[in-house]
């Protein structure tokens, strides 16, 4: 059951990856509300809203795919697919938080990521607290919700 949590939680996050780059190129101001902690909002714009729903799908898609994955694989339960889901959103945040926001964001700081007027967010204690927040509050649902649809479906 590890590998394919592990490749699941990759390949989520290698798209995952791919598309919050990306937008930081084509969209940087959809990232606004992250960057200064919600000082100053995200403008509701298209771009805005296609980085969102782009990380949002990827985010609920990864789970999903990968708990369908381990149930088929084997009679796995519910709590079983939970779990798998469940490590497939750590391993993500783990990705974000280690990957996107300290070597790419706080060590390399390519111009691309810096957005004009505003202070480079260059502290580990928010990006950690958006990783766990990222683990629990938005993880355990996601989850739960994941193994519900590959159980029940």
């Amino acid at each position: 059951m590890a590998l394919p949590i592990i490749i699941g939680g990759l390949i989520t996050s290698f798209i995952f990856s791919v598309i919050v780059l990306g937008s930081w190129v084509l969209a940087p101001e959809a990232w606004l509300s992250d960057l200064t902690e919600g000082r100053i909002k995200s403008p509701k714009n298209r771009k805005t809203y296609i980085v969102f729903l782009s990380v949002l799908t990827t985010i609920l898609a990864g789970p999903i795919i990968t708990a369908w994955w381990v149930g088929s694989m084997q009679d796995a339960s519910f709590y079983e697919r939970s779990l798998a889901a469940w490590l497939v959103v750590v391993i993500l945040n783990l990705v974000d938080l280690i990957v996107i926001d300290i070597v790419i964001y706080m060590w390399f700081y390519p111009s691309w990521m810096q957005v004009e007027g505003i202070e480079p967010l260059h502290q580990l204690w928010p990006h950690t607290k958006g990783a766990l927040i990222g683990c629990s509050v938005l993880g355990v649902p996601i989850a739960l919700i994941a193994a519900g649809i590959t159980t029940f479906a």
